[in-house]
């Protein structure tokens, strides 16, 4: 119902909530604000993309979700279908999931799609918050007694990379299947994250034996599947669930020894391609999939591709370490050097705004290291009157992880535990069963019942730690780590 939107100098139509992202976040957010807005009460839905799903309509088509597809969705709309619990959906399955949930929603929400409108900027007043858009037919504005900015980690799909030499094919996972016309090339992949470990699991599966050489840089650890969603009646005494891990990292960590943490109880529960890598993204891989991409790669280069030029004796690899290495003619190099927290940063705003009718789900001020989780929570504990919540401290990740990406890596677990921690005694149950991301789920009642008891009996013990630590990082760094100040709370 695009007509409902105004271009800029004429009257602006009112919404109760408009929400900038219709990706996992944003629709996360949409589904927590449905259930406290009023019957009737109109919601705005913004994307710059045709059609709901955020990133997953710009994936390569061998994309899979690395977790178990039950707890990838939005609230608790189940899939449709009968896939076994441990099935590992496909990317259009998920983006078909997303629109479904969409759909589910609007049956009882008034929302507006405003898809194909790219976000400007928002200003909040005393009344409300006029949002800036530009879309069709040029600039456009609305009006909103409250806004939520969701653009998560605002992932975008890779180009391929500018090489100097015209005797290599350049390409990049979304274009890998259309432009890999000879299974006899060999392939190089550049980088180790989940894209490069899915480029090269496709490859492999494909087309066994042929050449694929993966450029691996300062690798990257996984969470064990096998730990995390062991299949089956397994779950009743084998893995381990994510609670329980997050407390063990947290509660080891002091503020200073990262390192001793990644090296001891984090590393119980992770592995990578050469056992020593330190980088972890959240990323999560089998022990098969890990065994077969192994097995599989013709060489595993530790360094990083500068370029690719032409050479005395044909192509050949600048490495940033200095080295040189021939490459085939004709080979193909595919970009994979990840998506996430790239690039130069702009000044990090707050999760909340100063008149606290916007609300942001962003790494820049981030309470959880996945965004949907951030979404779901941040958007009933705002509804609530709740935010800015004392003992949630928000962290700008994109800063940490640019800083120290083994801070990061711990950072990421703390700050998401203190958060959990948090958040039990300050919502209702209710908010808690209607949360289908919640990665627990995958183990049976009662594994997950002491967790909760744990919780409530400690989490202001566990609360207290957090804070103790996070806020010796934030001084020793000067890095954007901390409770925020009080916000009006808006009627």
């Amino acid at each position: 119902m695009t007509d409902m939107i105004r271009e800029t100098g004429a009257a602006e139509p009112r919404f109760d909530l408009c929400i900038v992202g219709a990706g996992a976040s944003g629709l996360n957010a949409l589904f927590a604000a449905t259930r406290h807005l009023p019957a009737g009460a109109r919601i705005a839905l913004v994307d710059k993309r045709a059609a709901p799903g955020g990133m997953w309509n710009d994936v390569y088509d061998f994309v899979r979700l690395h977790q178990a597809h039950p707890m990838f969705t939005v609230g608790n709309i189940p899939w449709r279908g009968n896939a076994p619990p441990h099935y590992l959906a496909r990317g259009d399955e998920v983006l078909g999931h997303l629109g479904h949930c969409l759909s589910v929603i609007e049956r009882s929400a008034d929302v507006t799609r405003l898809f194909g409108h790219s976000f400007v900027e928002a200003e909040e007043d005393g009344a409300g918050v006029t949002v800036h858009l530009d879309g069709p037919g040029g600039p456009k504005t609305l009006r909103a007694d409250r806004a939520i900015l969701s653009s998560g980690y605002e992932v975008e799909a890779l180009d391929p990379l500018p090489l100097s030499s015209g005797a290599v094919r350049s390409t990049a996972p979304t274009r890998l299947s259309a432009e890999d016309s000879d299974p006899q090339a060999p392939v190089y992949v550049i980088g180790g994250g989940k894209t490069g470990m899915d480029t090269c699991h496709m490859l492999i599966g494909r087309h066994p034996g042929r050449r694929v050489v993966l450029l691996n840089g300062n690798g990257v650890a996984f969470g064990v599947r096998e730990i995390t969603t062991p299949r089956g009646l397994a779950r009743w005494w084998r893995g381990t669930p994510i609670a329980k891990i997050f407390k063990e990292i947290s509660l080891a960590y002091d503020g200073t020894n990262a390192r001793e943490v990644i090296d001891g109880p984090a590393g119980r529960y992770v592995h990578s391609l050469d056992g020593q890598a330190r980088n972890f993204l959240f990323g999560i891989l089998s022990r098969e999939e890990m065994t077969t991409i192994r097995n599989g790669l013709s060489e595993v280069i530790q360094d990083h591709l500068v370029d690719v030029i032409d050479g005395a004796d044909g192509p050949e690899m600048k490495l940033r370490s200095g080295a040189s290495r021939g490459i085939e003619p004709g080979a193909l190099v595919v970009n994979c050097t990840g998506h996430l927290l790239r690039g130069a940063l702009p000044p990090a705003p707050d999760y909340l705004s100063e008149g606290g009718r916007i609300l942001r789900i962003t790494p820049r001020s981030a309470v959880h290291f996945l965004s949907t989780v951030s979404a779901y929570f941040l958007t009933h504990l705002w509804y609530y009157g709740k935010l800015p919540h004392p003992d949630i401290h928000a962290c700008d990740f994109a800063a940490v992880f640019q800083h120290d990406r083994e801070l990061a890596r711990v950072l990421g677990v703390v700050v998401s535990f203190q958060t959990q921690c948090a958040l039990v005694p300050s919502l209702p149950f209710k908010v808690f069963d209607e949360c289908g991301l919640d990665l627990n789920r995958w183990y049976p009642l009662p594994r997950r019942v002491p967790i909760l008891i744990d919780l409530k009996r400690n989490g202001p013990a566990y609360v207290a730690h957090c804070q103790t630590v996070l806020d010796r990082v934030a001084a020793q760094t000067g890095l954007r780590i901390g409770p925020l100040m009080p916000r009006p709370v808006p009627a």
